[in-house]
């Protein structure tokens, strides 16, 4: 036998060819990214089941923000009212955070296991290094008949800033509400307004702001504790 075939057996020899699933990457992306059916068909039957309880609501005017709590297995619903906007609908700007600000919506992470336009099952996914689903699209009932060819629904990305909004309407015209809609809101998360250094609490909220995204409007169920960040634009 040549040494090349000595080595060959050798390196056979210490291989291990059995299969293992935690070594197949299709599996191991699959247990992480997969929807948790069983969960996400419990809570759409509390809806048909009509054991749905009606906890807060709010109508958000423009340049206004709010954040409230969700626990896991609740429902937030985003509603748009066309009617109300010469027919058109609205961006709806929306940020899930964790209570101690650990982790925040990641729209890169999100666009990357989801892509840019969400539907049902779809997650929200947190930012890198933590990477845990927070939030998934549980229903859509926008009328998908009405919508012209080359159009889309639900397209989740980066919020508008004061540079897109002035390439638009100009300088007159840019009033740069998402960002000022995402303070107000952010400065209302308890673990933000408690920050007792007028300079330190703001870098938070600035901070919290550029990681914020914009989506179009459908109930979205939530799998953890978290901060639900809504700003009219």
């Amino acid at each position: 036998m040549t040494d090349i075939k000595i080595a060959e057996a050798q390196v056979n020899a210490q291989i291990d060819t059995t299969y293992n699933e935690d070594c197949d990457p299709a599996k191991t992306y699959e247990r992480m990214a997969s929807p948790d059916m069983p969960f996400y068909n419990a809570v759409r039957a509390t809806k048909e089941d009509n054991t749905r309880q009606h906890v807060y609501d709010d109508i958000l005017e423009a340049h206004t923000g709010n954040a409230f709590f969700v626990k896991a297995g609740q429902v937030i619903r985003f509603e748009q009212r066309p009617s109300l906007h010469n027919g058109r609908t609205q961006i709806i700007d929306v940020q899930m955070i964790t209570p101690d600000l650990e982790q925040w919506a990641d729209h890169l992470n999100t666009s990357a296991l989801e892509g840019l336009n969400l539907r049902v099952n779809s997650g929200v996914w947190s930012q890198r290094h933590k990477m845990e689903k927070m939030a998934t699209l549980v229903e859509d009932e926008f009328p998908y008949e009405k919508l012209e060819e080359g159009f889309t629904h639900i397209f989740y990305a980066a919020h508008c800033n004061a540079d897109w909004l002035t390439m638009l309407y100009g300088e007159e015209g840019n009033v740069n509400s998402c960002n000022e809609n995402f303070l107000h809101g952010f400065l209302r998360v308890p673990a933000i307004a408690n920050i007792e250094d007028d300079e330190k609490r703001r870098e938070v909220a600035v901070f919290m702001r550029t990681e914020t995204t914009s989506i179009s409007s459908s109930p979205t169920d939530l799998r953890k504790w978290t901060e639900i960040l809504l700003a009219a634009c």
